[in-house]
């Protein structure tokens, strides 16, 4: 009767032993769990790194259809963010010819999905929509645009919606 005593208290103690020293080791990707980090912010989104120009379409009044369109340098746009809520927009319509690198503040509207922009030292704001976290878009209704030829001289104009996407540089 003691020996089995004896082996009933040996048994349960190894079965502790075995249980307590087990390691907690959680499913990775499991939501509350200590190895799944955290989603970024909409402003680590937005100030992870510097924006470019990847598009301009033009919807012209009257049509349905979109047309792609060139606008003269618009290929070395760029929006940098800071985390700060300041910024610096290279070439883009916030720029003018005294200031063509204008800085700027910025700010969320309620929801963080639209940010708006405006110049610290004169120049023209913009309102841009996070689309997610590689993805900008810019849309002017109402707009006229000239056309030029390659010797810069007006050749006509065209009216529309504007849409500019931006894209995070890698």
């Amino acid at each position: 009767m003691k020996l089995n005593r004896n082996l009933a208290l040996v048994l349960v103690a190894g079965i502790l032993a075995v249980t307590a020293c087990k390691k907690d080791n959680p499913t990775p990707n499991t939501p509350n769990t200590p190895n799944t980090p955290a989603p970024p912010t909409r402003t680590q989104q937005l100030t992870a790194k510097t924006w470019k120009i990847k598009q301009h379409r033009m919807i012209e009044n009257g049509r349905t259809d979109t047309s792609n369109i060139n606008i003269v340098g618009a290929t070395n746009w760029r929006l940098t963010f800071a985390a700060n809520r300041t910024g610096t927009a290279e070439g883009t319509f916030m720029a003018t010819q005294a200031n063509p690198s204008p800085a700027f503040s910025w700010s969320f509207n309620n929801d963080s999905t639209f940010v708006s922009l405006a110049p610290t030292a004169g120049g023209n704001g913009l309102d841009l929509q996070l689309i997610d976290s590689t993805s900008l878009r810019r849309v002017v209704p109402n707009i006229t645009l000239a056309i030029v030829n390659s010797q810069g001289q007006q050749t006509g104009q065209i009216s529309g919606t504007l849409i500019e996407s931006f894209e995070r540089i890698p």
